[in-house]
């Protein structure tokens, strides 16, 4: 009967779980930054909107672009980037 080398399936199970593990916390890390683009992304939004809403119009809103009726236009907000793990390289 052949003796098994407890240390050496002991160093296997370490070099694996420290495998996982790495790979387990670059995806908690790019939930993280997934959660923390979103609410960015928001708050942004929310800024252009209030910004738009508060600027001043002439009475018969003749100007569309000075109007808070740019807001109805498809391209009134981009967004920004979602940099999850490596900021955007």
């Amino acid at each position: 009967m052949k003796k098994i080398n407890v240390y050496h399936s002991r160093g296997q199970v370490i070099a694996e779980f420290v495998f996982c593990f790495v790979l387990v916390m670059l995806l908690f890390w790019g939930c993280i930054m997934v959660i923390r683009w979103a609410g960015v992304s928001m708050a942004e939004r929310r800024i252009a909107h209030d910004s738009v809403l508060t600027s001043g119009v002439d009475d018969e809103w003749k100007f569309f672009p000075d109007s808070p009726l740019r807001q109805v236009d498809p391209d009134f907000f981009d967004g920004t980037k979602m940099n999850l793990i490596f900021d955007g390289r």
